[in-house]
């Protein structure tokens, strides 16, 4: 797994504190689920590829 430039890391701590300040300021929701689902996601993309939706 290759490591996240400075600029990457800036920009998904930016992203997830623009999002607790959201969830503060709308008292609805917990800060450490949108701080977690934030990480997911970077390491989503990190990884390449998306999720396949499984055959029935």
């Amino acid at each position: 797994m290759k490591q996240p430039t400075d600029m990457e890391r800036c920009a998904v701590d930016t992203i997830r504190m623009l999002a607790i300040d959201a969830v503060h300021k709308t008292k609805s929701g917990h800060p450490d689920w949108v701080s977690g689902a934030i990480r997911l996601s970077v390491m989503r993309i990190e990884f390449g590829g998306h999720i396949e939706k499984p055959v029935e």
